[in-house]
């Protein structure tokens, strides 16, 4: 993108053949680029215009609306699907990139899994190697972990 903008920054002043050629870019691929222009800034524009929507239902819910619930809150508000810039009911894909994009991440209100559940009563054993777990020669030293390994009923 930047070297198409370049190329047309330069236009004037320097042929388009050339330009592309020693940027190593297709003619067609500019030209595709440069004619594509409007399209993209309506998106632009229709793109700020639906984050300006979605800044206000995140900070109304206090920073804690994730994309999913952000769709939701979006698809019943009847200002976003009225607005002409937005267009209607808005993708869960669009909101997504949107989102990630401005850093807006909603709050994660699951239990961080535990895996480990220490016994009190459970026989502690004697660190034979000091963690120090490099070897001099192969097997010489062997170390394993079957805190994972499952057993009995």
């Amino acid at each position: 993108m930047i070297r198409f903008q370049f190329v047309e920054d330069h236009r004037d002043t320097h042929a388009v053949k050339r330009m592309c050629t020693v940027l190593g870019l297709n003619r067609s691929s500019y030209y595709k680029w440069r004619a594509t222009r409007q399209g993209r800034a309506a998106r632009d524009a229709a793109d700020q215009a639906l984050l300006d929507h979605i800044l206000r239902h995140y900070n109304e819910w206090d920073r804690t609306l994730g994309y999913r619930r952000m769709v939701v809150e979006l698809a019943c508000d009847p200002r976003v699907l009225e607005d002409p810039l937005v267009g209607g009911p808005v993708n869960h894909k669009r909101l997504a990139r949107l989102m990630r994009q401005n850093n807006l991440v909603g709050v994660h209100l699951r239990k961080p899994k535990s895996t480990t559940v220490k016994d009190p009563g459970a026989q502690v054993f004697k660190d034979l190697v000091n963690r120090d777990f490099t070897a001099d020669e192969v097997g010489s030293l062997y170390v394993a972990d079957i805190t994972y390994l499952p057993y009995g009923n």
